[in-house]
This record gives structure tokens, C-alpha cells and sequence, in this order.
């Protein structure tokens, strides 16, 4: 039978056994003034922080072991039947500042305050940022039509098979320079 009761603290400690460490739960135990000490039971490939306040179930495995097998951190649920949502949270606000949802689609999303990107099932990626998007790389290649709404700045050259801005061909296109001569794009 399980009990409830709130997270109140937490540590890391090692296994006494050896291997990985384990994050065990302080939890106190709602019918009784209680705490108990106990293992936080994790998703293999995931891993929570609770915040204090959290609501935990606490299962007695044996006289000298618990675990917590269940937090709930006051998020409310959003994801449609067979999707997924990892989130982490601002525990002074209890609210989520970054989130990865698999939605049952097939769309994946991944979005914090000022940006989400969506990946779509045919393989679509789409970045909508509220501020400049970077991408550092030794090389890029984009092996698709680009369209282009607003300023494109390049600190080196822009290349092209064919590149062209309104009707102006940018590989032939020249400007007259502060001097008189002209000044053309590089090929």
C-alpha cells in the first residue's frame, strides 16, 4: 500500500553496493507527521529533480527500504493519448521553462520562452526564434531552394548556382564605390 506525502529535500549519495549513485527523497508523509527517507524511482533514460513541495507517492518494498514511485510537481497535463512530455521546471514559479514534447503524430517539438523547433513527420524542421539562430559547423550544406525574408548577412561569400535578388543577377551585379570605380560580387 502506498502513502502519500510532499518532497521536502533530496541528495545524491552513492549505492552502498557500488555502481551509480541514486537520488534519495525526504518525504513527508500527509496522514502522519512523518518523514521518510527514500529511494526516488526514476525512468530508465530520464532523470527528475522534484522541487520541494512536490506530491509523492511513498511504497514500502520492505521494512527498511521505500521508494518513491510516483511525483506529481503541480504541472498540469497537456499531451494528447501516446504522447510524451519532458519538461524542467522553475521551482520558485512552478512552471516550465524548457520542454520536449513527441507529440502521437510523429511531430516532435522542442521550445523554451524564446524559441521552439518543430520537426515534423516527413522531416520538415521549422525554428521560430525571437532572436538570432546560429549555427556553428566546420561546413553547411543545404541541398534545397532557400527563401530568404529579410537581410541575409556573410561574413565571407554566398555562392550559388544561380543568385539573384528581386530581377538583379548578384554574380554581374556592380555598385560605383566612394571613388568612382565599381565594385562587383566575387564568383
Amino acid at each position: 500500500m502506498g502513502r502519500t506525502g510532499l518532497i521536502v529535500n533530496r541528495e545524491t549519495k552513492p549505492v552502498r553496493t557500488g555502481g551509480c549513485d541514486v537520488r534519495i527523497a525526504q518525504v513527508l508523509l500527509t496522514e502522519v507527521s512523518d518523514t521518510q527517507t527514500c529511494h526516488l524511482a526514476e525512468h530508465a533514460g530520464e532523470e527528475s529533480n522534484p522541487p520541494d513541495g512536490s506530491l509523492a507517492t511513498v511504497l514500502a518494498v520492505s521494512p527498511a527500504f521505500k521508494q518513491v514511485i510516483a511525483v506529481d510537481d503541480g504541472i498540469s497535463p497537456v499531451m494528447a493519448v501516446g504522447g510524451k512530455r519532458v519538461y524542467s521546471i522553475d521551482p520558485d514559479a512552478a512552471e516550465t521553462v524548457a520542454e520536449v514534447r513527441l507529440l502521437p503524430t510523429g511531430e516532435i517539438q522542442v521550445f523554451n520562452s524564446a524559441t521552439t523547433i518543430t520537426v515534423a513527420p516527413g522531416g520538415a524542421v521549422t525554428v521560430d526564434a525571437s532572436d538570432a539562430v546560429t549555427i556553428n559547423a566546420t561546413g553547411l550544406t543545404v541541398n534545397c531552394d532557400v527563401a530568404i525574408e529579410g537581410n541575409l548577412e556573410a561574413s565571407g561569400y554566398v555562392k550559388g548556382d544561380t543568385v539573384i535578388y528581386d530581377t538583379i543577377d548578384a554574380r554581374t551585379h556592380v555598385h560605383t564605390d566612394s571613388t568612382g570605380g565599381t565594385t562587383g560580387v566575387p564568383e
